[in-house]
Parts: structure tokens; sequence; C-alpha cells
């Protein structure tokens, strides 16, 4: 027996629904996202209507969750060349009372976006003290890092100490 071609459409979009409430609930295990079961239809169509709304929210924080780790990515890697103390701190700011506020998922996503972001800014921000021993006006701390530790140089390899306490003021004051 064949559906006719309205049945056939409102069964894929119950089940691309039902697809989508799954995969949001594998994503943040909530209780309130169950999935209601087949015994139950009146309360699987008005779960499908729920999903439904919620994906187009969900859509548009995602969005703007994009938005706003594009430009954490780009002020981190703009901040990377900086010295941690020269660098500007960003917040994400929502305002909960507004109409398009951001639903408990959707903060969550750009909680975890602005924690990657801010990770992948520290790792460059930790690089970025370290780059003074490759510029050849730095050659002298070069060999200071390169000494055997443990021994002494000799007396023609040793540096000035004006020039071993201002590489650990650099190292210092990058850390």
């Amino acid at each position: 027996m064949s559906c006719p071609p309205q049945e056939e459409q409102q069964q894929q979009q119950q089940q691309q629904q039902q697809q989508q409430q799954q995969q949001q609930q594998d994503v943040d295990g909530s209780a309130e996202t169950r999935q209601p079961t087949a015994a139950h239809p009146a309360a699987a169509a008005a779960a499908a209507e729920t999903a439904a709304g919620a994906t187009t929210t969900t859509t548009a924080a995602a969005a703007t969750t994009a938005a706003a780790a594009a430009a954490t990515t780009a002020a981190a890697a703009a901040a990377a060349s900086l010295l941690p103390w020269q660098q500007r701190t960003a917040a994400l700011v929502t305002d909960s009372s507004s109409e398009g506020a951001l639903s408990p998922r959707a903060a969550a996503a750009a909680k975890q976006a602005a924690a990657a972001a801010a990770a992948a800014a520290a790792a460059a921000a930790a690089a970025a003290p370290f780059s003074f021993f490759v510029k050849k006006q730095q050659t002298r701390a070069m060999l200071l890092a390169r000494g055997p530790p443990g021994r002494p140089l000799a007396a023609s390899q040793r540096l000035p100490l004006a020039a071993v306490l201002q590489c650990l003021a650099v190292v210092w004051q990058a850390a």
C-alpha cells in the first residue's frame, strides 16, 4: 500500500526532525530534549513542532556563535605578536532579556568556542615571547641558551654580565 505524496513528505519531515532532536540530545545530553515514544503520536507531533522552532533559533544562534568565534580567532592571531600585557581581552556579552536571546545550548556552544579560541590565543602567546631567540640581533641570547648545563663556559666564550642580565630581563618579562 503506497502513501499519497503529502503523507510521505510529512513522514520524511517528522523523521528528519526526530533525527535532529536525537542529534541535539547527543550534543547536550539533557533530559528535557528526550525523544517521545512512538506510542504517543500527539506528543511526537508537538515535539516535532517545537523542534522545528528550536532549529531556527539554534541556527541563528550558531551563526552568531560562528561570527563571534571568527572574530575571536582573528583577534587572537593579531594579538599573537603582542606581549601578554599588551593584549586586550574580549568577552561575549549577551542580553538575556532580548527577544533573540541565546538558548542554553547555544550559550554552551559559545562558551566552548570562546574557550577554544582562548586556548589557541594562549598557545600563540606562549610561543611569541620565545621568538627573540631566533632574531639576528639577539644571537648572544642564543649562545647563552646553548651553553652546556652544569659546566662553566671558557673565558673566551663567556658573555659580559650586562648581556646576561639583559637576556634574563627579557625572559622574565615574557613569563
